[in-house]
C-alpha cells in the first residue's frame, strides 16, 4: 500500500517560499507609485512566514533536536560546552539577545563557520534567501533579531558526535511572555523537531513560566523530551537532588529517568565526558519517529498557511484598487498572460509524465532494495545508523549509503559503468513529453498559424504566406537577444502565438536536455541514445540544409555578439561550442533533431527558411553557456544535497527496509523537483527576454508589467494554497 500523500508536501512549501519571495520582489518594483506602496508593505509581513517556511523545509532535510528553554536559562553556554568551543564561538548570550533560531551542524571544517541565511536582493534584483558568511561578532549581534531579514543563523563546527551534516541542533530564542511572534515562532520550530531539550537552572525550576513551557513540551512530545539540568558544576552534588525534584515533579517513570541529564561546565574533562555522553544517550534514546515529527509540523504549518493565504488577499486587493487602464488592459501585459497560461499547461503536464517515471524507477529500485537487504551478507546491520555516530556505526552508515547507491543502479552488463534507472526514467520523461509535440493528436495552435500548399504531392509551407511570415517574424522579434526596433506584433491571435512560442521552447528544453543527458550517462565503449525525433515525411536534405544553415546563422549571431571575426574564437566565448558535441555529423546534432522536429510539430512535409530561421532565435534566447543537463542520481547522491535526500537514514526506531523505502522515495523526489527548478529556470529565461523586448518597445508598459507579474505571483500563491488546504482539511478530518 502507498504511503499517504503529505498534507504538505516539502516541494509545496519551497514552491510557496518561492511565490513569496517573488511577490516581494515585484512589489516592491511597485512602491515609489503612491497607489500601490501598500502592496510592498504587506508583502513585508511574508518575511516572518518565509523564516516559518524555511524552518518546516529544514524539518524534511534535517534531523532537528531543538534546545529551548527561559531566557538567561543556560542553552548556549550548554551547546558550547557539549561540542566543547572555545573564545568567542557561539558567543551570543548578550543581555535580551537570542532571538533567532540558531542552527549547529557537523560538518568538514576544522574550524567554526557562521552563516546568516537572510532575505537580500540578489545580482538580478530579486529578493532570495540567500547564505552570508559572518564574523564572530557579527553573528552574535545578528542573533538578537533585530535584523527582520535574517531568517536564521547556522554555525558549522567539526564532526564530534553526529559526523552528519542531516542532523542538526536547533538552539530557539528563549521563552518571554509579552512578545507574540518569537513565542509563536518557538512553538512552531519545536513542533518542527524531531526531539527538544529543555534547558533549565536549579534557580529557575519551580518558576512557573518554566512549568508552562514544560508542560507545553511535554504535552508535543510526550517522551520525547530530555531536561537538562544547566550549571551543576556550581552545586555540591552536581545537582542531583534538583534531578531527582524534577522527575518526581514531571511524572517521571524511573524507567524513563535517563531523560534527566545533569550539565555543566566541569574543570575535570572526565565529568563533562561523562554528561555528554549521557545527554547523546538520552536524545538517542527518545528522538521521535520522522512519521510523528512529520505530522505534527503540517498541523502547525496549515495555520501559517492560512495567515499567508490572509496576507495575499490583501495585497490582491491593493492591486485591483489601482485603476490604472494599461494595468487592466494592455495588449502585452495579455501576451505576458497568454504566455503564462500556456506554460502551466505544459508544464504541469510534464509534471505529470515525471512522476509517473520516477515512480517506475523508485519501485524498481525498492525491489532491489529488498533483495539487497535479504542478502546473507548485507542482512541486519545495512542501515543501522544513528544520530549519535559511535565507533563501528560509521561504517554502517557508509554501507546505509553504499545500498541505497545499488539500488538505484539499473545493472547492465555491457559496461564497468553503473547506469541509473533515474536516469533512464529522465530521458523517458523527456522522450514523452518531446513525442507529444511531434506528434501531436489534434491540429495544434503552430499549425493553425501556418499556411501549407501542396508541393510535388507533399505539404509544404506556402511560399510568401503571410500568415506564416507573421508568426515567424513574431517569434523570433520576441525571442531574439538583439530584436529589430519599433517592431510590432503581426499575429491577430496572440494566444495562439504564445501557445505555439510555448510548444517551440519546450520541445527544444527537451531535445537539449535529452541529448546533454544521454551524454552524462554514457560511459567509454557505451553509448546511450537521447531522444530520436518521430518519424517524419520531411525531405531529410532539405532539413539537414535547413539545420546547417540554421547553425551558421546561430554561430554568426555569437560572433556578432561576441565582437570577434574568428568563428571558433566566437564559439569559445559564446558557449555554442557545448551544445554541439558530435560536430562531425551534422544530422546526429541537437539543432538537426530540433529542425527535425519543429518541421513534425508543423505537420509539414516541407519545411520552410522563414520557419527554419527560427531555430537559432530561440537556440540563444536560451543560456548557451550554461547548457541544460540533467543531474544523473550518481551526481546527487555523491554531492551534499545526497544528506538531505537521505534523511531516514539518520532517524530511530525505525525498520531498515521502510527506512531504506523512503530514503528511495525522498531522492526520486529530490531528482524530479530539481529537474522542474531546471524547467522553471530555462522557461523564466525565455520569459524574461519576451518581457525585456516589449518594455524596450515601449516604457509606459513597465509599470502595468510589473503590476500584472506581482498579481500573477499572487494568483499563483493562492490557488496552490486553495490545493494544500483543502487536502489538509480533509487530512484533519480523517484523524
Amino acid at each position: 500500500m502507498s504511503a499517504q500523500k503529505p498534507m504538505i508536501s516539502p516541494y509545496e512549501v519551497n514552491e510557496l517560499t518561492k511565490y513569496c519571495l517573488k511577490i516581494l520582489t515585484y512589489t516592491d518594483e511597485l512602491r515609489g507609485d503612491t497607489a500601490l506602496k501598500q502592496a510592498y508593505e504587506k508583502a513585508k509581513e511574508l518575511e516572518n512566514s518565509i523564516r516559518k517556511l524555511k524552518i518546516a523545509s529544514l524539518m524534511e532535510n534535517k534531523t532537528l533536536i531543538c534546545v529551548a528553554g527561559m531566557q538567561g536559562a543556560g542553552k548556549t553556554t550548554l551547546m558550547k560546552n557539549f561540542y566543547g568551543l572555545k573564545g568567542d564561538a557561539l558567543s551570543i548570550e548578550l543581555g535580551r539577545g537570542e532571538r533567532i533560531p540558531v542552527l549547529i551542524t557537523e560538518t568538514e571544517v576544522t574550524a567554526p563557520v557562521m552563516n546568516a541565511i537572510r532575505i537580500q536582493k540578489n545580482e538580478a534584483g530579486e529578493y532570495a534567501a540567500v547564505e552570508c558568511r559572518m564574523e564572530a561578532n557579527e553573528f552574535a549581534h545578528a542573533s538578537k533579531g533585530e535584523d527582520n531579514s535574517i531568517l536564521y543563523l547556522e554555525m558549522f563546527v567539526p564532526y564530534r558526535h553526529t559526523y552528519n551534516s542531516a542532523v542538526s541542533f536547533m538552539l530557539l530564542p528563549g521563552f518571554e511572555k509579552n512578545n507574540d511572534y518569537w513565542r509563536e515562532l518557538i512553538n512552531f520550530a519545536v513542533n518542527s523537531s524531531d526531539a527538544a531539550v529543555f534547558a533549565f537552572d536549579e534557580s529557575r525550576f519551580s518558576q512557573g513560566d518554566n512549568f508552562e513551557q514544560l508542560k507545553k513540551l511535554t504535552e508535543r512530545f510526550g517522551n520525547n523530551i530530555i531536561y537538562a539540568i544547566t550549571q551543576s558544576d556550581a552545586s555540591k552534588d552536581d545537582n542531583e537532588e534538583v534531578r531527582q525534584s524534577c522527575i518526581k515533579a514531571l511524572e517521571i517513570p524511573q524507567a524513563n529517568a535517563d531523560r534527566v541529564v545533569c550539565t555543566g561546565q566541569y574543570d575535570d574533562e572526565k565529568k563533562n565526558e561523562a554528561w555528554i555522553e549521557k545527554l547523546k544517550n538520552a536524545i538517542e534514546r527518545y528522538a521521535s519517529t520522522t512519521d510523528q515529527s512529520v505530522r505534527d509540523n503540517a498541523r502547525y504549518l496549515y495555520d501559517e498557511v492560512e495567515h499567508i493565504k490572509n496576507v495575499l488577499y490583501s495585497i490582491k486587493e491593493v492591486l485591483k484598487s489601482d485603476d490604472s487602464a494599461a494595468v487592466a488592459d494592455y495588449k502585452d501585459n495579455t501576451i505576458l498572460n497568454y504566455f503564462d497560461r500556456a506554460l502551466a499547461k505544459k508544464r504541469k503536464e510534464y509534471e505529470e509524465v515525471l512522476e509517473k517515471e520516477f515512480a517506475k524507477g523508485a519501485g524498481e529500485s525498492k525491489r532491489q532494495m529488498e533483495n539487497i537487504l535479504n542478502s546473507n551478507k548485507e542482512k541486519g546491520r545495512s542501515l543501522i545508523s544513528m544520530i549519535f555516530t559511535r565507533g563501528n556505526s560509521i561504517k554502517d552508515v557508509q554501507a546505509a549509503r553504499k545500498n541505497v547507491m545499488r539500488s538505484l543502479q539499473a545493472w547492465d552488463g555491457a559496461s564497468d559503468q553503473p547506469k541509473y534507472l533515474s536516469d533512464q526514467c529522465m530521458l523517458s520523461a523527456l522522450a514523452t513529453t518531446m513525442k507529444a509535440l511531434d506528434t501531436p493528436q489534434g491540429k495544434t495552435d503552430l499549425q493553425r498559424l501556418l499556411e501549407s500548399e501542396n508541393k510535388d504531392s507533399k505539404k509544404a509551407l506556402k511560399a510568401g504566406g503571410e500568415k506564416s511570415l507573421q508568426l515567424t517574424n513574431d517569434v523570433c522579434a520576441l525571442v531574439s537577444q538583439q530584436p529589430p526596433k519599433d517592431y510590432e506584433i503581426q499575429t491577430q491571435n496572440t494566444r495562439r502565438l504564445m501557445s505555439a512560442l510555448v510548444d517551440i521552447a519546450v520541445y527544444y528544453y527537451g531535445v537539449m536536455s535529452s541529448d546533454d543527458l544521454a551524454m552524462v550517462c554514457s560511459t567509454e565503449g557505451k553509448q546511450v541514445a537521447g531522444y530520436t525525433p518521430s518519424e517524419s515525411k520531411l525531405e531529410m536534405d532539405h532539413i539537414q540544409k535547413g539545420a546547417q544553415e540554421a547553425w551558421k546563422l546561430f554561430v554568426d549571431l555569437g560572433t556578432t555578439a561576441a565582437g570577434v571575426k574568428d568563428m571558433a574564437d566566437a564559439s569559445k566565448r559564446t558557449g555554442i561550442d557545448k551544445l554541439f558535441r558530435r560536430p562531425a555529423k551534422m544530422n546526429s546534432s541537437s539543432m538537426w533533431k530540433f529542425a527535425v522536429g519543429l518541421g513534425s510539430m508543423a505537420g509539414m512535409d516541407l519545411l520552410g527558411d522563414a520557419t527554419i530561421n527560427m531555430i537559432p532565435q530561440i537556440a540563444a534566447s536560451f543560456s548557451v553557456s550554461n547548457p541544460v543537463i540533467g543531474i544523473p542520481a550518481m551526481v546527487l547522491v555523491a554531492s551534499g544535497g545526497t544528506i538531505a535526500a537521505l534523511r531516514d537514514l539518520s532517524g530511530v526506531q525505525c525498520e531498515n527496509l521502510r527506512r531504506a523505502n523512503t530514503a528511495i522515495d525522498s531522492i526520486y523526489t529530490a531528482l524530479k523537483e530539481e529537474e522542474l527548478k531546471r524547467f522553471d529556470k530555462q522557461m523564466a529565461r525565455l520569459r524574461d527576454t519576451i518581457q525585456n523586448n516589449l518594455e524596450d518597445r515601449n516604457g509606459d508598459v513597465k509599470k502595468p508589467m510589473k503590476a500584472y507579474n506581482a498579481k500573477a505571483q499572487v494568483d499563483a500563491a493562492l490557488e496552490l494554497l486553495q490545493t494544500i488546504s483543502a487536502r489538509s482539511r480533509e487530512a484533519f478530518y480523517a484523524m
